[in-house]
Formats: C-alpha cells, structure tokens, sequence
C-alpha cells in the first residue's frame, strides 16, 4: 500500500465515501499531550532526533523507513527503505520532511486538507487526520555515470558509447547477440536510486531494446549477471519516458537467465 502516499496517484484510487470520525490534528495533540511544532498548512512535527545538516529538496529522492496510522491508532501503511520523490508525495509531507536531515527521525500530523483531502483513499475515510512516524535514511541526487560509480565504489569496463559494466557473473559461453531472444530479471533505477522499473523471466529481443542494452548485454554470458550504467545518449536522449526526466543516465541490475 505504499502508493497511498502519492498525491499524483490519488485520482485513480479515491472513491466516495462517508466522512471519517478523525481528531483534527490538535484535537489528537491535546489528547495525547503532545509537545508538537506547528508549520505551515497545518501540519504539526514531532522532531525526535533532527539528524544531519542535510535537508531534501523536492526534487530529490529520499529512503525512509514509516509507519501511518489514523487518529483512532489504526495502522493502514508501513514500509521500510521506501524511495520516492519528494515532490511526488502528499503535500504534508513535503512540508514536514525538509525539518530533519540524514538519519533524524520526527512524527507528522498532517491534517486532511494536506492529506488525502475529501476523498476515501483505500482504508483511509474521507477528511482522515494522519499520523506518521518516519526515519530519514538518505538522500539522493541525480547523478552523473561518473559520479554514480564512484559514490558507490565501482570497478566498470567501459564499452562503447561510454556503457559501463560491473559483470558479477560472467555466465556460460552463449552470449547474446542483437538478432537473439533473451529472458531476464532486471531493475532500473535512475542514478538517484529511484526505481523506475523491473521484471521477472521477462523476455525481449535484445535488438528492440536502448542501446545501451545491446552494448552491455553482449558481454555476458547465459546465467550471467551484471550492472549497467548507461549515459543518456545511449539511453533515452532528451526524450521524457515516464518518470524518467529527458537527459538521464540509468542504472541496471540484470540477471541473464537464457539466450534463444
């Protein structure tokens, strides 16, 4: 149930629904005499560890670790290492988390408006005040190919177009070829660690895919595996392809399962 958290999302999963018995967010305070910080729109914040001098910008990814609940204390959401976009989450929460740095830890109380507004949203009632409890494990910025294997330390062989390979695996000697049928696992994700997408014993054939594809995956063998960083120029160019912005290098992690 994570994309509860998504405000782009909301117009798909709302529904009708009747008005929840939720505290208002101050109501939930003084109930539970809590020493909370008002910020703008209403939301309230418990810091309860600040963490480091680093602060998210809406267009970065953050890595948290939460739990939601309602103001009755039943828990509708958790999740732990969730990356997302700052930007594309609940207004609430673009507020409350740019109060902590890497590593802090704080509760949000967002109220409705700023929440899932009017709407049902799943288990949630319509108008719901909102409890979160989160821990800010990091924070990502889109990165160069350069930057990216350095931050993480990687031995690459460069290819051409300025592919870059980590094999883990070097697999049988069957390789692929661009006329070859392939079946892999995948993961992709930008160089800011946001997931764009993955797949399991998906099959494609190799010549329809980016090029950056086409380069690194020839270089492995059947039963193989490897990371792939690709430059935008062997990827997708200018060209915006979903979440994917125009200009951005990709990062693969692919499992070769077989070669037809």
């Amino acid at each position: 149930m994570r994309h509860l958290l998504f405000a782009l999302v909301l117009a798909f999963l709302a529904s009708c629904g009747s008005d929840s018995n939720s505290l208002s967010p101050e109501e939930y305070i003084n109930l539970n005499n809590l020493q909370a910080t008002e910020l703008s729109e209403g939301v309230f914040i418990i810091i309860h560890d600040e963490g480091n001098e680093e602060r998210a910008s809406l267009e970065q990814v953050v890595d948290v670790n939460y739990t939601a609940r309602l103001t009755d204390e039943t828990q509708f959401d958790q999740a732990e290492d969730f990356t997302v976009s700052l930007g594309s989450l609940i207004p609430g929460w673009q507020i409350g988390l740019g109060e902590i740095g890497v590593g802090g830890s704080c509760t949000l109380i967002i109220p409705y408006q700023v929440g899932f507004g009017e709407v049902q949203n799943g288990p949630v009632p319509a108008k719901s005040t909102l409890i979160f409890e989160i821990t800010l494990n990091d924070i990502y910025s889109i990165r160069t190919v350069e930057e990216y294997i350095t931050d993480n330390e990687l031995n690459t062989t460069v290819l051409d177009k300025g592919v870059q390979i980590v094999i883990h695996e070097p697999g049988s000697d069957v390789k692929p070829n661009p006329d070859s049928q392939v079946v892999i696992n995948y993961i992709g994700k930008l160089t800011n660690e946001l997931v764009f997408d993955r797949g399991v014993g998906v099959t494609f054939g190799l010549g329809n895919l980016i090029e950056g594809w086409q380069i690194g995956l020839q270089e492995l063998g059947e039963s193989g595996s490897c990371t792939l960083v690709i430059p935008s120029d062997a990827a997708y160019g200018d060209a915006q392809v979903g979440i994917i912005p125009p200009n951005s290098p990709l990062v693969f992690e692919i499992d070769l399962i077989s070669v037809d």
